[in-house]
């Protein structure tokens, strides 16, 4: 009877203690939301945190700088090879419709000038249809970036959200520990078991959050690596088609030069005047767009 006794005062106290270590879990996690949440108030609001603290964390910061700054640049990118398409192909579109309207005229004038008029068309419809090849390699540029933003920037973005996360949770543990310690009593054992819990709390924060830093740090390396490598390899193509563009287009335009060179410049202009009189207007119409599509590609 008497061991039957001891045995349910044992379990009784074994009880006691789960019961608790139970509640002490309960307002252990408690406590560690609110420093959390403490620091997350700190960091939305913009108060000062310790600066020995802020200045531990200034190279994760620096690549943060980075991050964002590839995440901002390559959107930049997008929108301005979507406005630069468009503006080639219109450019393109104006620069054939001229071309086009000065072979007909030029058809209509059997003098020197309709011959110049003509050669000038053929001309700038040839550079108009070449002028639309440029499109392919930007369009793959665009695939390219957009492939490079949805998958690398996204994926470094997780990672980027996870490590605020844990950095969160390690300043709220620090704050926390600095909380305990200024109302430390080394004589009193229960405040130095709070301490050393609290100690530990902030070894196990601090572990997860140096792991993070160090795979952030790692791919946005990686990540200007690979943005770097991409741009000049695609780009590679761009620059080739551009050459090629511009060597056919002064090519054919020397070509005209050079068949025109004996024609007085005095004749040509009389010429000229007496052919686009009777379409003065239509000719103003064409070369203000033509000139106003170009100032726009340029700009």
């Amino acid at each position: 009877m008497d061991s039957f006794l001891t045995l349910v005062g044992q379990c009784i106290s074994h009880f006691d203690h789960f019961l608790q270590n139970q509640e002490s879990s309960v307002v252990n996690k408690f406590q560690q939301k609110y420093w959390k949440t403490k620091q997350t108030l700190i960091k939305v609001t913009g108060k000062k945190e310790d600066e020995h603290v802020v200045a531990s964390d200034a190279d994760l910061d620096a690549k943060l700088e980075v991050f964002h700054s590839v995440q901002r640049t390559c959107m930049e990118l997008l929108k301005v090879i979507e406005q630069y398409q468009m503006r080639i192909s219109l450019l393109s579109q104006e620069e054939n419709e001229l071309g086009r309207f000065l072979r007909s005229q030029g058809s209509q004038d059997k003098s020197r000038a309709g011959k110049i008029m003509q050669a000038t068309g053929k001309a700038l419809c040839f550079s108009s249809q070449q002028r639309l090849a440029l499109r392919g390699p930007l369009g793959r540029l665009y695939q390219e970036v957009e492939t490079f933003r949805y998958r690398a920037i996204s994926d470094t973005w997780l990672t980027v959200n996870r490590m605020e996360q844990s950095r969160t949770e390690y300043r709220g543990a620090l704050l926390w520990m600095k909380d305990v310690s200024q109302e430390l009593d080394p004589d009193t054992h229960k405040q130095m078991e709070k301490f050393r819990k609290v100690q530990t709390q902030v070894r196990h924060t601090k572990t997860g959050f140096d792991k993070l830093k160090n795979d952030v740090c790692q791919k946005v390396d990686l990540l200007g690596a690979s943005r770097c490598n991409l741009l000049s390899h695609v780009l590679t193509t761009y620059q080739t088609t551009l050459l090629h563009f511009w060597e056919k287009t002064s090519h054919t335009m020397a070509a005209i030069h050079e068949s025109f060179k004996g024609c007085q410049t005095h004749e040509a202009s009389a010429l000229g005047v007496r052919a686009f009189r009777r379409n003065e207007s239509q000719i103003y119409s064409y070369g203000c767009v033509y000139l106003l599509s170009w100032l726009s590609f340029c700009g």
